[in-house]
């Protein structure tokens, strides 16, 4: 059980800040701006991009993990697509590296799955301590919102289904500096820097959601250690994010210990907006529960 603790202590870390969007819900309404304007051109970047209905996104994480860990960086990648007004979208994950500093030569993809509250997560080895689980696991927020014991604000952590929510984060910077111009893919972008103050975040959403976001902001606090986020922006001559980067420190678990820092940068690459995005969830017969999944376990729901 030791090496499945390491990974579940890792790897949750990695996704929610690859899927960056930890305050959950639907998101939208009306974009929001510091009384000098200061975030204003990323605010209104972080709607034009939602309002191109779909994208490809790619993604980058590259951690300086404790040694205890892995003695040298490791890196994750993923790429998927994603429909931001029906809240659908998929995405495989390159875990190989991480796999590979515990000890274990995988180079299975970790595949998810997103349709609204609901999405589906292809994690091979995990599910190889549990033969009798299903390839995939579902993640039902609304059913595990009223069953006890559920951590149900980081599951939203790692459930939300539109990355550009990741933008929304951009509406709580303070001042951001204006870097200068640079090409990506062929295409002019200005490059933006701020700094994301997460205590700010839940003031920048609808009302109604401003209570989940400050349990979702606070249980993310309490588990890395963040209090703010530096961030570097790309924004097209449309108004449109080309590239986000997230660089932070935050507290991972230690065998032996309680955590220890580690550093990690995050990359997020956004094209062909407007792209068909077509998703399912697996076949029924493929698809194991969270509920059920901790009953093979042998643990309660908050286990």
């Amino acid at each position: 059980m030791g090496l499945h603790r390491r990974v579940m202590g890792v790897v949750p870390v990695a996704l929610v800040v690859l899927v960056l969007a930890a305050c959950g819900g639907g998101g939208g309404g009306e974009v929001a701006t510091t009384p000098d304007g200061g975030n204003a051109v990323l605010a209104s970047a972080a709607e034009q991009t939602r309002s191109a209905g779909s994208s490809k996104v790619s993604f980058n994480l590259v951690t300086d993990l404790p040694k205890a860990i892995s003695e040298k960086p490791v890196t994750f990648t993923g790429e998927g697509v994603f429909d931001y007004a029906n809240r659908t979208g998929e995405v495989t994950y390159d875990f190989s590296e991480l796999f590979k500093s515990l000890g274990q030569n995988s180079n299975d993809p970790v595949e998810m799955r997103f349709l609204g509250d609901v999405f589906y997560m292809k994690f091979p080895l995990i599910t190889n301590f549990l033969p009798d689980a299903g390839p995939w696991l579902k993640f039902d927020l609304n059913t595990l919102s009223q069953e006890g014991g559920i951590d149900l604000s980081q599951l939203q952590q790692l459930g939300q289904s539109d990355p550009s929510q990741a933008l929304d984060y951009l509406r709580a910077t303070g001042s951001v500096e204006t870097v200068g111009t640079e090409q990506l893919d062929g295409v002019e972008t200005t490059h933006y820097k701020g700094t994301i103050e997460l205590d700010k975040v839940a003031d920048q959403v609808p009302a109604e959601s401003q209570e989940q976001v400050r349990k979702a902001i606070d249980q993310l606090k309490k588990q890395t250690g963040l209090t703010e986020i530096p961030t570097d922006v790309w924004v097209d001559a449309d108004g449109l994010v080309r590239k986000m980067t997230f660089t932070y420190t935050a507290k991972v678990p230690v065998p032996g210990e309680d955590t220890q820092d580690a550093t990690s940068t995050v990359t997020m690459v956004f094209s062909d907006f407007g792209v068909d995005v077509n998703v399912e969830a697996p076949p029924a017969d493929q698809v194991t529960d969270l509920a059920a999944l901790t009953a093979l376990a042998g643990g309660s729901s908050s286990s």
